[in-house]
């Protein structure tokens, strides 16, 4: 497999100031080709079903700078494979809850300008033997969902855990 990226969590426009400067070193210090991102590209805080927290930008202004931010990413990788996470999904899940007909939302293609591939999970081969699971957030577990699934899993949504865990069924079929 070559080189690959997955970022996680980004939530635009509220990211760490030096993202753009370290995920460009990281695409040319490692000459990254393959390029993923698990989930929740951008905050969507104004379309929370929860109440809206002071300070925060305007509707507005938040998806004017989120969307400059997308653009940002899209010129470092330009073709990435997205998993769809709970903040991206919110602006849909709230036209839903009002009864918005989903043949009237636009595509998330044609929200923020880009040409990416956005799907509810990713399932891609590592090696001719094994294969892995891009999700956003399928259990706090990531351990459990290896064991569920059998194959490798990385996921995004949980901030605060990083963490690499194995598991190994006895039987071997290659």
């Amino acid at each position: 497999m070559e080189n690959t990226i997955i970022i996680s969590d980004t939530h635009f426009p509220y990211q760490h100031r030096d993202t753009f400067d370290f995920l460009e070193a990281v695409k040319y210090a490692y000459d990254i080709k393959i390029n993923k991102h698990s989930g929740d590209v951008c905050d969507n805080h104004f379309s929370s079903f929860h109440e809206i927290e002071y300070g925060t930008l305007s509707s507005e202004d938040e998806f004017k700078e989120s969307k400059k931010c997308v653009l940002r990413l899209a010129e470092i990788f330009e073709d990435l494979t997205t998993v769809l996470g709970n903040h991206c999904k919110m602006t849909h899940r709230k036209a839903k809850s009002v009864g918005i007909p989903e043949d009237h939302l636009s595509s998330y293609n044609n929200i923020y300008g880009v040409n990416w591939t956005w799907t509810d999970k990713d399932f891609f081969k590592v090696n001719q033997y094994q294969s892995c699971l891009l999700s956003h957030a399928q259990s706090s577990s990531t351990l459990n969902n290896a064991r569920t699934h059998s194959h490798c899993t990385i996921q995004g949504h949980h901030h605060g855990t990083f963490g690499i865990e194995y598991f190994a069924d006895t039987e071997i079929c290659y």
